[in-house]
């Protein structure tokens, strides 16, 4: 694992991740607005990210728009929907999509 920044990570990979969607599929990227830097493995945030993006694009079909957000999560006390996460202050990358009709 190594540092690695959410900013530039996403702007380094946006070819890539828009070449996964294809010609019909619109990617917004919505980078974070403070620095995010992570320590990851470079390869797995990538594969992952891949991943997420092919199954977004898949479920709309080849039609529509994914935007691929990071942002700073804080987990406080216990979280029912985060249970096997300790307090803290966490990076998401988060894969939304929406169908163009």
């Amino acid at each position: 694992p190594a540092i690695v920044r959410l900013q530039p990570f996403c702007a380094e990979h946006r070819g890539l991740f828009q070449r996964s969607l294809g010609e019909t599929m619109t990617l917004a990227v919505e980078p974070p607005e403070e620095p995010l830097a992570i320590r990851v493995d470079r390869g797995q945030l990538t594969t992952a990210a891949m991943n997420l993006l092919v199954n977004s694009r898949d479920a709309c079909e080849g039609r529509g728009v994914v935007t691929l957000k990071g942002e700073r999560l804080a987990v406080a006390g216990r979280d029912f929907d985060r249970p096997k996460l300790e307090s803290g202050e966490y990076v998401a990358l988060r894969v939304r999509d929406a169908v163009v009709a």
